[in-house]
């Protein structure tokens, strides 16, 4: 069923107060349609952080297109911090800490990052909870990968298919991109493959249409 629940209006004037409504339910974990909203306009700020210097601001319309992949990818990262606390897996608060202020440093100044977490409603709780899912969801993750591994033999014989791989390097660069393609391609397989497993004994819902408005 569709929750109607009223959010905070944003720190402008003239902006309505949207709607909240139901976008996927893990178990008993409901996601909302602002928390994927607020997801995406920091999936956008990873992005666009450069190395040195201030970040392009994603303050504009969010695409249905971008907020259905950070949907799915909210879905799978629930799932697997819920296996992780399953086996006992538990996160310190010291590494969320680090994480948020992680998050925190991607801005100009602690004054931006407040108007910005404020415009959006983004905040403290958002950032500890996704920070500690997504930690939660590495560690599981980390344990299911550990074996994964391309031999030299799969790497040359990769090299052969993908002749324009790191063209003109030196063999030995050729080499290490190819295990990482390789490596790279059997990580998506094996995490699909994971979080297919889980969700086989879970309750997952995802409300069809819930993200088909761009945010404002």
């Amino acid at each position: 069923m569709i929750a109607a629940l009223l959010v905070a209006a944003l720190a402008l004037p003239g902006v309505r107060v949207p709607v909240d409504a139901v976008a996927a339910v893990v178990e008993r974990r409901v996601i909302t349609v602002s928390e994927v909203d607020a997801e995406a306009r920091l999936v956008l700020l990873a992005r666009a952080t450069p190395l040195s210097g201030t970040p392009d601001l994603p303050t504009g319309p969010l695409d249905a297109k971008l907020k259905t992949a950070v949907l799915d990818t909210m879905v799978a990262h629930e799932l697997l911090a819920l296996e992780a606390r399953r086996k006992g897996v538990v996160v310190r608060e010291a590494e969320v800490d680090l994480a948020v202020s992680a998050e925190r440093a991607r801005f100009a100044s602690a004054e931006v990052a407040r108007a910005f977490f404020a415009r959006f409603g983004i905040d403290e709780e958002l950032l500890r909870g996704r920070a500690r899912r997504d930690l939660l969801a590495s560690a599981q993750l980390a344990s299911g990968l550990a074996d994964l591994k391309v031999s030299d033999e799969e790497a040359r014989a990769y090299l052969e298919i993908d002749i324009a791989l790191a063209e003109g390097r030196p063999l030995p660069e050729r080499m290490a991109a190819a295990r990482s393609a390789l490596l790279a391609a059997r990580r998506e397989e094996r995490t699909e493959q994971i979080v297919a497993d889980i969700a086989r004994g879970v309750e997952v819902r995802v409300v069809a249409d819930a993200l088909g408005a761009a945010a404002p």
